[in-house]
């Protein structure tokens, strides 16, 4: 990464992650356990979805930050030298314009919510807490991005063939 300041947040991202997936694995025990003496708790399934949408987008911009992102390598591959840098600098800015998208159009599902007073049918919460979700993701998403961009494009114009 060679970022101080973008790996401090990467871990801030990987713990905030991680005390969220433990906090929700004992509640689906609970849940689960709480079964067995007849109890039922209809709000935890808005919870796990909530939960889950968080975790989804978050790890989109944590996936971003380790190059763990799906990606055809034939290509990537079988090229060598500047011509492979170029490459992810096209790959990264098609990603850009898919996270600038996506934020966007969350933006505006968020605005909707917001302006209708849309909330949740259990535990009455905004819909825009989750859907706050696809915003914060997709805005670390795209901070990754523009950052990547940036790395390549200068190793691209540093780059030397080797002798």
């Amino acid at each position: 990464m060679n970022n101080p300041t973008l790996e401090k947040i990467n871990k801030i991202f990987k713990y905030a992650m991680a005390l969220i997936v433990f906090l929700w694995i004992i509640l689906e025990n609970f849940v689960v356990f709480s079964r067995f003496a007849s109890l039922s708790f209809p709000w935890s399934e808005e919870v796990f979805k909530m939960v889950f949408i968080w975790l989804i987008f978050i790890g989109c911009a944590l996936a971003a930050v380790d190059n763990k992102h799906i990606e055809i390598s034939v290509l990537t591959d079988a090229l060598h030298g500047r011509a492979k840098i170029i490459l992810k600098i096209v790959q990264n800015v098609f990603m850009l314009i898919f996270i600038a998208v996506l934020l966007v159009q969350s933006y505006n599902i968020c605005k909707i919510q917001l302006t209708l007073g849309q909330i949740s049918d259990i535990l009455r919460l905004p819909l825009y807490f989750t859907s706050g979700a696809m915003i914060v993701g997709a805005a670390a998403w795209l901070i990754v991005t523009i950052w990547k961009i940036a790395v390549y494009t200068k190793e691209a114009i540093n780059y030397k063939e080797a002798a």
